[in-house]
């Protein structure tokens, strides 16, 4: 990953902790051939649907990636 630039950076505003929230998952369900020992996971970011709409945020989803609202 390439190192963030703090000059092109621009924070619009924050958001309270109410509203966002992080955890993780085992990567293909749990334990399995991908992922024999449980051990794999990957970052997961929590945020309604609404506070994306209310405050405007533009994301890019990636089609790779399981998206539940």
């Amino acid at each position: 990953m390439d190192e963030l630039d703090l000059g092109k950076v621009n924070v619009f505003s924050v958001l309270g902790e109410d509203l966002i929230s992080y955890g993780s998952r085992q990567v293909g369900g749990g334990k399995g051939p991908g992922n024999p020992h449980g051990e794999e996971s990957e970052q997961l970011y929590y945020i309604d649907r609404k506070v994306i709409d209310d405050h405007a945020i533009n994301i890019v989803l990636k089609p790779q990636l399981e998206i539940l609202w």
